[in-house]
């Protein structure tokens, strides 16, 4: 057997790098913290513009247009009723080589939570109204009175716009762990509403 060829490539060396002597060790510091924050601004820029990028493509093969800047709302509400059906049979029927990553199962968990929401949104305006309507009317003759209507309609009121507000920012979310967890803090959430009044019946 013949000997065995040795690799005759040169080894590569790391450079020297040469500090000046006036740099110290908290300046040292703060410039590696500083290249590390930007590498993680960098990979997070990207990892959004993935995401967009994705989830332009998922719009793209379910048909899906946004009607948002249609100013008269009755046609804003009528394409976007249509352009909803029409999803809804496309999705039916979508290929298998159209669907790709996690579009589908995104859309999903923003839907549940925008409506969890919107639930919640509607409810606390309800009570809002009927907190108002028991002032000067009540089915048994016990009005409610002013010093507590007035308060109870005011609160719900103003967390009924805040869940409103949060319902909109939902279906703008892209960042996907953000998503999985606050769907996860939801659900955790219904479990425990759902336990306790189990337990109080």
């Amino acid at each position: 057997m013949g000997r065995r060829k040795q690799n005759s490539s040169p080894v590569m060396k790391a450079p020297s790098i040469v500090l000046p002597d006036t740099l110290d060790r908290n300046e040292l510091k703060q410039i590696i913290v500083d290249a590390v924050l930007e590498i993680d601004k960098a990979r997070e820029s990207k990892r959004l513009e993935e995401g967009k990028q994705r989830e332009t493509e998922w719009h793209k093969n379910i048909g899906y247009y946004d009607y948002s800047t249609e100013k008269r709302w009755i046609k804003r509400w009528f394409f976007t009723f249509f352009n909803r059906i029409k999803i809804f049979f496309t999705l039916m029927f979508l290929r298998k080589k159209k669907i790709k990553g996690d579009a589908a199962t995104v859309s999903l968990l923003k839907t549940f939570l925008s409506l969890c929401l919107k639930a919640v949104q509607y409810t606390l305006l309800l009570i809002a109204i009927i907190s108002i309507v028991a002032i000067f009317y009540s089915p048994q003759g016990n009005k409610l009175p002013l010093n507590t209507a007035i308060p109870m309609a005011l609160i719900t009121f103003i967390f009924s716009r805040l869940f409103r507000m949060a319902s909109i920012e939902v279906e703008n979310i892209n960042d996907r762990s953000y998503i999985f967890n606050l769907f996860a803090c939801v659900t955790a959430l219904i479990s425990i509403v759902i336990a306790v009044i189990a337990i109080v019946k």
